[in-house]
């Protein structure tokens, strides 16, 4: 251990990071969001609430994210004490003297395509990003400059509106975290206390059992999170390689569902699977969108590939693997009640998936119910799948294994929807805090609202 180290050590308290915040490549990104609304928000005030919920409130918020040598793995080192001269974020503004419509990349705020022209696809987030962030920013932690703060805000203050772009590692939050950030941050500006830090010194999803516990039958889940065997996650990557070959360049693009359309295709999905199973399949709008996705991402393909699929959150088709992020808040008990999921800032996400064999053909509706019955199994009540699959999780970072659900030889697809963590969020700066156009104080009330972000290693493939 350097001087430095050992200086360190005796002043700063160290929080181990959770092992499920250290997932690959979650360890390494960087994830910016972009909260777009038609207030004027003050700088001042908001600098002032960002200083005040870290030095006051959530400390942890100030530390410095680091490797620790011995193995690697992530660690909190938080002054005991704030000095002065301590940057506990990094901040920036940019003003603008027009309204937010003369940048093209923003048009879309205050005119998005017309609903009646249903799906949309418009320029990807990147383009928006050249605007509203600093060049000079870090994309993935790697890039951090030493002793680099985990926030970065950047303003961005147009005549009648205001972008705050943020970056923050993405073993700190997720979506749900960042939306508790900001609830926290613009609610000191009208006078709210926030809720207490859930999670500030330990692994609070960390309660089960560990991986050796469970018999090897409940932890090596065929299309499921599990660990993978010496050299077999190469076979896994072989299978990607000839097409990242032939077809190297990647695109990606916002596309745009205007609510009527997503409500359509529910009530035309709901329609036909009733019909066809006889029963109500209980389809959410988030359910088509990963239907209609999945369905967009295989029509090219004329073969019947085995796919896992995952929802970030079984039946069985004869295999792509279908991953859909599964969000624990308020479905573990450790994070139940209002005040756990307000306070709860990590990472708390579990992947379902199921494995089928997916082609050109396969209905989108059948996609879109598929989704339905994964979150349903993932979240049954005496299901012990998300309890295995944590475990699993922690093994995994343990050993340096990336968390990439997929088998040998078959294809993976996942999609994560983070629209409910904005759900009544509210970006306003309290009453007499706010720009008006000409330069005085208005009323920071309600306002309009779009977020965009990014959440992925620079160069990484999408596709697989």
């Amino acid at each position: 251990m350097t001087p430095y180290e050992v200086l360190t050590h005796l002043s700063d308290k160290v929080i181990p990071a959770a092992l499920t915040d250290q997932q690959k490549p979650i360890d390494n990104i960087r994830t910016r969001t972009f909260f777009i609304v038609d207030n004027c928000l003050d700088e001042t005030t908001l600098k002032n609430a960002l200083d005040s919920l870290i030095r006051h409130h959530w400390r942890k918020l100030g530390a410095r994210l680091v490797n620790r040598s011995s193995d690697g793995l992530l660690e909190y080192r938080l002054p005991h004490k704030f000095d002065d001269d301590y940057l506990l974020f990094k901040w920036s503004s940019t003003e603008f003297n027009h309204p937010i419509d003369e940048c093209p990349e923003l048009k879309l705020f205050h005119h998005p395509p017309p609903a009646e022209d249903g799906v949309a696809i418009l320029d990807p987030v990147s383009e928006i990003e050249k605007v509203v962030r600093p060049d000079s920013w870090p994309l993935e932690r790697k890039d951090e400059p030493p002793d680099a703060p985990m926030l970065y805000i950047h303003l961005s203050l147009f005549t009648d509106a205001t972008v705050i772009a943020t970056s923050v590692p993405h073993p700190l939050c997720d979506q749900f975290g960042l939306s508790n950030i900001m609830r926290a941050w613009l609610g000191l500006t009208r006078g709210e206390t926030p809720t207490p830090m859930v999670g500030y010194n330990q692994d609070v999803l960390a309660t089960g059992k560990e991986y050796n516990d469970y018999p090897s039958a409940e932890t090596a889940r065929k299309g499921k999170v599990r660990l993978f065997l010496p050299l077999e996650y190469w076979l896994v990557v072989l299978y990607f390689i000839p097409e990242v070959i032939i077809h190297p360049k990647e695109e990606s693009s916002i596309i745009f569902f205007p609510r009527p359309c997503l409500q359509r295709l529910r009530e035309r999905y709901t329609a036909d699977l009733t019909e066809k199973y006889d029963l109500n399949p209980g389809l959410s709008n988030n359910d088509i969108i990963f239907g209609v996705l999945t369905k967009l991402a295989r029509m090219h393909d004329p073969w019947a590939r085995t796919m896992t699929l995952t929802q970030n959150m079984n039946r069985k088709f004869p295999l792509l693997i279908l991953l859909i992020l599964v969000l624990l808040r308020g479905r573990v008990p450790q994070l139940s009640s209002d005040e756990q999921k307000l306070g709860f800032l990590h990472n708390a996400l579990y992947p379902g998936t199921a494995r089928i064999r997916v082609n050109s053909s396969t209905p989108a509706s059948d996609i879109a119910y598929l989704s339905r019955q994964i979150i349903n199994e993932a979240t049954e009540p005496d299901s012990k799948g998300i309890e295995i699959g944590m475990a699993v999780t922690r093994e995994k970072v343990r050993r340096g294994q990336p968390t990439h659900v997929c088998e040998p030889f078959d294809r993976s697809y996942g999609t994560t929807n983070w629209c409910a963590a904005w759900r009544g969020l509210d970006l306003s700066c309290g009453t007499g805090t706010a720009r008006s156009s000409t330069g005085s104080i208005a009323d920071g009330g309600s306002s309009k609202m779009l977020i965009l972000g990014q959440s992925k290693e620079t160069k990484a493939p999408g596709r697989c």
